[in-house]
C-alpha cells in the first residue's frame, strides 16, 4: 500500500500576527509527522492570491493525495478558494481553537463550494 501524501499549508492575514499563524503550523507539523504521514508543507504563510498560486503549483508537483490548510489567522476570502480551484484533491480545513480562524473556515469551506 501507497503512503498517503498530504499537502499542508497554512494562511494568514499580512497585517496580523504571522508568528503565531507559524507556530501553529509548526506544531500542527509536527503531529501530522507523529502520525508517520508523508506531508508536504508548503513553509511561507500563504496571505493572497499569489502565495495561493505558487502554492498550488508545488503541490500538483508532489502529487499530494490531499490538502490540509491550517486557518493561521483571518485570510483574504479568495486564498483558499484559489487553491481549490487550481487542485483537484480533498481539501480539509483545520483551524486553531480560538474563535477568528473557526469562523473563518466555516465561511471559507461555502466559498470552496465542496462542503
Amino acid at each position: 500500500m501507497n503512503e498517503l501524501t498530504v499537502g499542508f499549508l497554512v494562511t494568514g492575514e499580512a497585517v496580523l500576527n504571522l508568528r503565531s499563524a507559524k507556530e501553529a503550523f509548526d506544531r500542527a507539523y509536527s503531529k501530522l509527522r507523529e502520525m508517520k504521514l508523508r506531508v508536504v508543507k508548503i513553509e511561507e504563510v500563504v496571505v493572497n492570491v499569489d502565495g495561493a498560486r505558487e502554492a498550488a503549483k508545488q503541490l500538483r508537483k508532489s502529487d499530494a493525495d490531499c490538502l490540509i490548510v491550517l486557518a493561521g489567522t483571518f485570510t483574504e476570502d479568495p486564498v483558499v478558494v484559489e487553491v481549490a480551484q487550481k487542485l483537484d484533491i480533498p481539501i480539509v480545513l483545520w483551524a486553531i481553537p480560538e474563535p477568528g480562524p473557526v469562523s473563518y473556515t466555516h465561511l471559507r469551506a461555502h466559498e470552496t463550494g465542496r462542503n
